[in-house]
């Protein structure tokens, strides 16, 4: 009896810590991003966050396999589940990141393509057509009189 109150409790608390450490690092990142108010994020934020949700996992995986092994189900069971959560959202954080990357890298193939083919510019610019950027005469016809 005493062993599985100790078993739930130890779970709870367990629980209970790793919520709050996650709650207080996101809240601590989003204060870092406000006070920057709208700029870019530094570049360490995300490490930080990919670091949070691989270790995270990777300590409660670990913790549960040791409750397990000492006979506590309980505590095992509710890391087991933090584990499962953890790993669910660092596979929606990282399909969600993969997904802008190609986004981001097929726009700039394509965009390289057209400018290629349009006989433009990276900058949208034309090559001395005597023409400017939306096609209306400029008046420049290259010659000098």
């Amino acid at each position: 009896m005493l062993t599985r109150v100790v078993d739930v409790l130890a779970g709870v608390a367990l629980t209970a810590v790793e919520v709050a450490a996650l709650v207080a690092f996101w809240f601590c990142e989003s204060l870092k991003l406000w006070a920057a108010q709208g700029q870019q994020p530094r570049l360490g934020s995300a490490v930080r966050l990919w670091l949070v949700l691989t270790a995270g996992p990777a300590g409660a995986a670990l913790v549960g396999l040791l409750a397990f092994r000492v006979g506590l189900p309980a505590t095992g069971l509710t890391q087991a589940l933090i584990t499962a959560a953890l790993v669910g959202i660092l596979l929606l954080g990282l399909g969600t990141e993969t997904s802008r990357w190609v986004t981001r890298s097929f726009a700039r193939h394509l965009g390289k393509r057209r400018n290629a083919h349009s006989g433009r510019d990276a900058h949208g610019h034309g090559h001395g057509h005597g023409h400017d950027t939306d096609g209306r005469d400029s008046g420049k016809d290259g010659s000098d009189g």
